[in-house]
């Protein structure tokens, strides 16, 4: 995944670094909603060490099976690619929450609207150009 210094990032609204965070479990007997924390934390870590001025981050969690393409979360982040206001978007596994040509397709439309998206556990970064096939094999 590329990892671009400091110096080429600079907020879109000129003073403060606007982050989108997606996190998601499943819900799964066997897993603690704190994972969902860890998820944020993770997220939080790593923007951190990418750009060190101002950030604000707006969290989407969800909890629940991830087959459902029409899940409001999905809706969400789509919402917030489209409105132009977000310079990241954060997944730390996109797998979990979307896969294959939907996972692309979601990731294009922050493409198409100025959206960084950085998914750590899969490898991706739009700023890559291998990006779409990044997504497709997540």
């Amino acid at each position: 995944m590329s990892r671009k210094s400091n110096d080429t990032i600079v907020p879109r609204n000129g003073h403060t670094l606007m982050v989108g965070i997606a996190a998601r479990i499943s819900g799964c007997q066997n897993q603690k909603e704190m994972s969902l924390d860890d998820q944020v934390d993770s997220a939080k870590e790593e923007i951190k060490d990418l750009y060190d001025g101002p950030v604000e981050y707006c969290v989407i969690e969800t909890v629940g099976k991830g087959e459902r393409l029409d899940r409001p979360e999905l809706e969400q982040i789509e919402a917030a690619y489209r409105s132009q206001e977000y310079d990241f978007f954060v997944f730390d596994d996109l797998s979990r929450l979307i896969r294959g040509g939907e996972a692309a397709r979601l990731l294009g439309v922050g493409v198409d609207n100025g959206t960084r998206s950085l998914c750590f556990d899969d490898g991706i970064d739009t700023a890559d150009s291998t990006w779409e096939e990044d997504a497709l094999n997540a």
